[in-house]
């Protein structure tokens, strides 16, 4: 789903429309996209009704949340995955259903300031024989209109008059087939319809396995941000064998904030992530590895390491009867370094909520025999992800 401005200019002057994707007012971390027109005398909102939806609401993990232009929000919980992307003034939202919906009706609640949403019908069979032509997205979609006549307020001259769209929206099958759903409005809420047959044929319990972790994959009810310039890190043992592919830290940043994080076998660097900077919510925070290295069922260590800073970095943890390693040879330089110099000491009751994700050796003969699914359909390394799984499970609305 998504939305975009009218081109025609509606009045004199500038920031006709503003897109945002958390009203300032709203702190819940619910996913939300806001658009607000001429100096926000007008506006309308939309946030996923996830109780409505899905009969159950969970609380969210952010990913990353920013605002402004070019922004973004990153979502998941146990039903669904949002992605929301914005400039300025258009907003497109993905939404990857990962459990079955109460029906096959998706529910976002809507509130507006002022606004008349239009439904632009399917053209019909007398227009289509007039040589009527409207683009399949627009036929199904809302037109979006102010109705308040020319006025001033202040030095900013208004005209009333279509000011948006928010077109039809899709779904997207994990074969890539795009099939139009039905957007109506009831009530309070803006409803997407998934066809009724693709909701009642669809599989939506396919039992495949989630790409394996290890480390400790909790987010930390404490913090701590003074190991500037150290490494720091727990011990963990995968179950088996596989290629790495990311690893995870649950953590918060300010703008000069810098991570960087690593997998060592005892003192030699086997894998690393590039670095992780700028402002970033409390959250887990997934890095992909660079060299994608093969481990095996030994011990590892799974290490972070930040640069120096008053509140700029912050890493979660649980007070837990655990033993972590940290050294600090090498200080912090953005990138890590492994070998004679790295002499690990030992502190205490400190968990860090630190894991890594591996596709596990021959697990990719696992999709074989899965509803004719080829490993044609999946490109990342030898197994799936998690955000394959949730695509799998249900449905992309786009």
């Amino acid at each position: 789903m998504n939305y975009r401005p009218n081109n025609s200019r509606l009045f004199h002057g500038d920031n006709k429309h503003k897109v945002v994707l958390w009203d300032q007012h709203v702190n819940d971390n619910i996913p939300q996209a806001k658009v607000e027109i001429f100096d926000n005398e007008f506006n309308y909102s939309l946030r996923v009704a996830e109780e409505k939806t899905f009969g159950i609401k969970y609380s969210f993990v952010s990913d990353d949340i920013s605002n402004g232009r070019d922004s973004k929000a990153l979502l998941e919980n146990p039903n669904f995955k949002n992605e929301c992307y914005t400039t300025n003034e258009l907003f497109e939202w993905l939404i990857y259903i990962k459990k079955k919906p109460l029906s096959n009706k998706i529910y976002f609640t809507k509130n507006d300031k002022g606004v008349i949403w239009e439904p632009q019908k399917p053209l019909t069979s007398d227009e289509i024989k007039r040589g009527i032509n409207r683009p399949d997205d627009i036929q199904g979609s809302f037109a979006l209109y102010c109705p308040k006549q020319n006025h001033i307020i202040g030095s900013t001259n208004y005209m009333s008059g279509k000011v948006g769209h928010v077109p039809a929206p899709y779904i997207v099958l994990l074969d890539g087939t795009k099939i139009k759903c039905k957007m109506t409005i009831e009530d309070i809420y803006l409803v997407i319809e998934i066809p009724l047959d693709i909701y009642l044929s669809w599989n939506w319990d396919i039992a495949l396995p989630l790409d394996p972790t290890f480390g400790y994959s909790t987010a930390g009810a404490s913090n701590y941000g003074g190991f500037g310039h150290y490494y720091v890190g727990n011990p963990y043992t995968p179950a088996s064998a596989g290629t790495m592919s990311s690893i995870s830290i649950y953590s918060s940043h300010t703008s000069n904030g810098k991570i960087v994080l690593g997998l060592y076998e005892n003192a030699t660097l086997r894998d690393y992530t590039t670095m992780l900077s700028g402002a970033l919510s409390a959250g887990w925070h997934s890095i992909d590895t660079v060299v994608d290295y093969a481990i095996t069922a030994i011990e590892y260590k799974l290490v972070y390491n930040y640069n120096d800073g008053s509140g700029y970095n912050t890493v979660y943890y649980d007070s837990a009867t655990y033993t972590y390693n940290y050294d600090s040879y090498y200080g912090f330089s953005g990138v890590l370094y492994g070998g004679d110099n790295i002499n690990w000491s030992n502190g205490s009751n400190m968990k860090w909520s630190i894991y890594g994700t591996f596709a596990e050796s021959g697990g990719s003969a696992q999709l074989s025999a899965v509803n004719g699914i080829t490993l044609a359909n999946f490109t990342h390394k030898n197994s799936l992800t998690k955000a394959q799984i949730g695509k799998i499970k249900g449905l992309t609305i786009a």
